[in-house]
């Protein structure tokens, strides 16, 4: 059975990805495969693996290598997505459930990972603000400096 199509997701594909050509295209293309990819898996680890192919996502678009990953993810995801304060706090509070669930994933904390249910909420979390900042990054590309886009208060 085939899913419905949204029309609105539809035309905001056909604009991302409109200009296959130019570098922002370039540079997310490795980054939409591994989220495709994220919501194909299929197996006895697959909600495990979506996590972790949506984190490794993630930390790509936003520039994270090393030290306070998980705050500067929150806190630049926050402030690039969002412009006023509640939604804001709801993308930093939605990334920080993400995130803990792939920490339990990754630092084999069997006893405190949850249910499936528990995961796939932490995942469809992760996912959305991953598909929103895809979009943004290749409509709009990313800012100069992340760390000036949070202090200048973002967007």
């Amino acid at each position: 059975k085939c899913p419905e199509l949204d029309s609105e997701a539809l035309a905001e594909a056909q604009e991302a990805f409109e200009s296959r050509q130019g570098e922002r295209y370039g540079r997310m293309a490795p980054i939409v495969g591994r989220l495709a990819e994220a919501l194909a898996r299929a197996g006895p680890f697959a909600g495990e693996d979506r996590i972790l192919d949506v984190s490794i996502s993630l930390e790509r678009m936003y520039g994270l290598d090393q030290g306070e990953i998980v705050f500067k993810l929150k806190t630049r995801a926050a402030c690039f997505l969002e412009s006023d304060t509640e939604t804001r706090l709801r993308v930093f509070k939605d990334v920080g459930e993400f995130y803990g669930a792939r920490s339990m994933i990754v630092h084999n904390s069997r006893k405190k990972r949850g249910s499936a249910e528990r995961q796939e909420a932490a995942f469809k979390k992760g996912f959305d603000v991953a598909h929103r900042s895809v979009v943004k990054l290749l409509r709009d590309g990313p800012p100069p400096d992340w760390n000036e886009m949070v202090i200048a208060g973002g967007n």
